[in-house]
């Protein structure tokens, strides 16, 4: 028998992580980053994806990232993308384009 890790374990982890204040980040982005890699289509992913690197300041894959999860809202299903989850998406997809094209 394989042991599988799935989307839980992940979240679990980068909750553990951020419970015990990981300052560097880094480890949360490693993690967020294979979360879009095990799901692909889910906007959240790539939101959570997203903000991390906005925080590291690598405004360039956040601003990737915040887009492809914006692109992604119309089909995911997500229960726990609410309309006030989506507004959140749209509006740093926004931002992060708008500030690029500065």
């Amino acid at each position: 028998e394989t042991d599988v890790l799935t989307i839980a374990d992940f979240i679990a982890a980068d909750g553990w992580l951020a419970a015990r204040g990981d300052t560097t980040i880094a480890g949360r982005i490693v993690l967020a980053t294979l979360r879009t890699e095990i799901v692909p289509a889910s906007a959240r992913a790539h939101f959570s994806l997203a903000r991390l690197l906005l925080a590291q300041r690598d405004t360039v894959a956040a601003t990737a990232s915040s887009q492809r999860a914006a692109d992604l809202l119309a089909a995911d299903g997500d229960p726990q993308l609410d309309s006030e989850l989506r507004a959140q998406v749209l509006d740093l997809a926004q931002r992060l384009d708008s500030a690029a094209k500065r």
